[in-house]
């Protein structure tokens, strides 16, 4: 079993993005997005500050910055761990700066998301063939807090398993197919994430009261998309894998087998060490359950230590690239800060 010193972060959407406070250090980053070359994606960054073109492309600039400004160094045991979209930067950054150019990243995570607007939104025109055009979110992301006196007064250890994904199957079959309501998020053993139709996951909420938490956010969601729900988005795997791999065999790099740096993927909190089975796991993954509680408890399983009662804040260096600091805390919240 390998034993890492360094785990490296970055953020999917989901936080607002202050691109005039982000500062690069190394001269090389500064010349370049000053250059002709980048002026159309700063303007674009500018103006679209929380786009998931803006979000990968910061995440892949600030790490080239913090490579070439010797602020860390990946041939020292490191892991790379990315939240949702974030898995792409780790894919970007953890083969090497040629396995996919810039403007490629951008360009994926914009067509991924684009994907999952269109289908999105013909899965709500199917199960609502006469609806009329919504001015509000049709979609919702409800994320909810269980809490220990949730636990203790339900006598359960395992909400998830035991409560949950029962109740949600059952809702979804007694629809007639209609209902597509799924878990999108494991974020920590406090939170999960609902994703689905509104009216579906509070008809969900108003049938199951006694056996639900209480406690309960609606996330804010701009481009009205029911993440990684399965039944909604399944169809954007292979337009997705194949426009990635095609990016790859334009830049002569669709051989490359082993990343640079491995991966602790989302979809089943294993480390993956080659290009391919991390373009698999990226693609399924934004269709499906991340499950950052198994990222991070095959990061703890994997840090070197000198003795078992050595805190995990002296034994693991942990760097989140950016833009945005909100995956520091679901790291926290997974005792990994």
């Amino acid at each position: 079993m390998s034993c890492f010193k360094r785990l490296i972060t970055f953020p999917g959407q989901g936080s607002v993005v202050d691109i005039q406070s982000i500062k690069f250090t190394s001269k090389k980053i500064q010349s370049y997005i000053v250059s002709s070359d980048f002026r159309d994606y700063w303007d674009y960054l500018l103006k679209n500050p929380n786009k998931p073109g803006t979000i990968v492309m910061l995440s892949r600039l600030l790490y080239q910055d913090a490579i070439s400004s010797n602020f860390i160094n990946t041939a020292d045991k490191t892991l790379l761990l990315g939240h949702s979209l974030g898995e792409l930067s780790c894919l970007t950054c953890g083969g090497n700066e040629n396995l996919l150019k810039l403007s490629d990243v951008f360009e994926i995570a914009n067509f991924r998301n684009e994907l999952m607007r269109k289908e999105s939104q013909i899965f709500y025109n199917t199960i609502n063939p006469h609806a009329l055009k919504n001015t509000g979110n049709v979609f919702e992301m409800r994320a909810m807090l269980i809490t220990s006196s949730f636990l203790k007064k339900n006598n359960i250890t395992d909400f998830l398993q035991t409560i949950l994904l029962n109740e949600i199957k059952n809702y979804n079959n007694k629809s007639d197919n209609t209902a597509a309501i799924c878990v999108a998020n494991i974020n920590s053993p406090q939170q999960l994430v609902l994703s689905g139709v509104s009216e579906d996951i509070e008809n969900f909420y108003s049938h199951n009261v006694s056996m639900l938490p209480r406690k309960y956010k609606i996330l804010n969601n701009p481009d009205d998309i029911p993440f990684h729900n399965s039944k909604i988005l399944a169809r954007i795997q292979p337009p997705l894998y194949d426009f990635i791999w095609n990016k790859l065999r334009e830049n002569g790099t669709s051989s490359i087998n082993y990343l640079n740096v491995p991966i602790v993927n989302n979809i089943n909190g294993e480390i993956t060490y080659t290009k391919d089975e991390a373009l698999e796991n990226f693609v399924k993954g934004s269709t499906n359950t991340v499950d950052f509680v198994k990222c991070c408890e095959t990061i703890k399983k994997n840090i070197s230590r000198d003795n078992s009662n050595e805190n995990i804040s002296d034994s693991l260096d942990i760097i989140n690239i950016g833009p945005t600091q909100i995956i520091n805390n679901l790291l926290l919240k997974n005792n990994l800060k």
